[in-house]
């Protein structure tokens, strides 16, 4: 089983540069979860990327992230192409990114594979909506991702 990270490179698409650091420690997260359940991963945000399935280029790839201009519908595309076995996807943005562009990226990979997006923000609550069939986790703090994801992964 598979795993892909795809988070939002653009600037506007984040409140604040430490929102930008929350994902990218959320993506951390994510990684270190998926290796301990012997998932590859791979992680793509803008033109940093790590597509071989070693956690440990992940990890390495997510402290190297920065901002750029590819967007997240971009990455998302050349993610499903240069890792088209993933089962699992998570899409990382900020405030600002676009419910328009999570459903676009969302669609870049075929229907078998699930699909998350995790919006980082900390003004508001954490919680958990659809849109489209797309459940889309609002991230308020880190702590909350565990129980945000064990209820939505599980079923």
């Amino acid at each position: 089983t598979q795993a892909l990270i795809v988070a939002d490179d653009r600037a506007a698409a984040w409140r604040d540069p430490e929102d930008f650091e929350s994902a990218m420690s959320v993506a951390a997260s994510i990684i270190v979860r998926a290796l301990l359940d012997e998932f590859e991963i791979s992680f793509v945000c803008g033109a940093r990327s790590s597509t071989d399935t070693a956690g440990h280029a992940a990890l390495d790839a997510v402290c190297r992230a920065e901002f750029g201009e590819m967007g997240l519908v971009e990455a998302a595309r050349r993610a499903a192409a240069v890792a088209p076995e993933t089962s699992l996807v998570f899409l990382l943005g900020g405030a600002e990114t676009a419910l328009n562009d999570l459903l676009v990226a969302a669609a870049a990979f075929p229907v078998e594979v699930r699909r998350f997006a995790i919006l980082i923000e900390p003004d508001g609550t954490s919680h958990l909506r659809e849109a489209d069939g797309l459940p889309v986790l609002h991230l308020a703090a880190k702590e909350d991702l565990g129980a945000l994801l064990s209820w939505r992964v599980g079923r």
